[in-house]
């Protein structure tokens, strides 16, 4: 369920019966064709809210981080600079910590292995070996969401390539 914290739309928005996960891409990178494909489908499910328009509102003016009232961040932003708002959010937004970038990471390879098909034990220990280093090095939660990524990201890239190429086999 999607929720903002101190926030009440007095109805039901439409994402709040989705996975949470569909608003809140990895990356909002969208010529990556399976991200493109979940901005789009979240915005989807945005166009068809009657909360869309206000949802949208609240996101500019606080600078949120995913997908909201059927924009992302960077058309919010966009938004932002047009309206001549400063850079600065209206209200401050909770820090990234390091339970966030623990929850992401899980969330991210239960994904990769729903796509593959198969459980992927190896890069699940990685990643786990990669965030116990960096914790222990006293790195803060944007270098060790960092360190995931360059974990993840190959088998992203490889998982795109597959869907580019239907029908191809691998060499």
């Amino acid at each position: 369920m999607t929720h903002v914290p101190g926030e009440d739309f007095g109805a039901h928005p439409l994402c709040a019966d989705e996975d949470p996960d569909l608003h809140f891409p990895v990356s909002e990178d969208v010529s990556v064709p399976l991200i493109r494909e979940q901005v789009e489908r979240a915005k989807a499910v945005c166009e068809q809210c009657p909360l869309m328009a206000t949802c949208r509102e609240n996101a500019i003016n606080r600078g949120s981080e995913g997908i909201w009232g059927a924009t992302t961040t960077a058309e919010r932003a966009e938004i932002r600079r047009e309206r001549g708002l400063s850079g600065k959010r209206h209200r401050q937004v909770e820090p990234l910590t390091a339970r966030d970038v623990s929850a992401g990471a899980g969330r991210v390879l239960d994904d990769l292995e729903q796509v593959r098909g198969e459980r992927l034990p190896l890069l699940r220990k990685q990643v786990r070996q990669a965030l116990y280093q960096a914790r222990r090095r006293g790195d803060g939660a944007d270098q060790q969401a960092a360190a995931v990524m360059r974990l993840v990201q190959p088998e992203i890239d490889w998982l795109n390539n597959e869907q580019d190429a239907p029908g191809e086999v691998a060499a």
